[in-house]
């Protein structure tokens, strides 16, 4: 999915609803400053804008970007 060429407006965009029946989903987001981050939903997706209960699910940075200052 790609926001720049995919619909993102919240009212009409797809992308929630690509995601409703599946389970076990790993979603990778890079943003316009080069962070890369995302987050794990193990329970199946069965409704969109709304909290899903998942004591598995977690969220991840992999690029921060500069954010945290680095030990020398």
């Amino acid at each position: 999915f790609n926001s720049q060429i995919d619909d993102w407006k919240k009212e009409t965009s797809i992308f929630g609803k690509q995601l409703l029946g599946k389970e076990n989903i790993c979603l990778l987001i890079e943003d316009t400053n080069g962070n890369l981050f995302g987050c794990y939903v193990e329970k199946i997706i069965d409704k969109i804008a709304t909290f899903i209960e998942d004591e598995n699910s977690f969220v991840f940075s992999l690029r921060s970007n500069g954010r945290f200052e680095k030990n020398t």
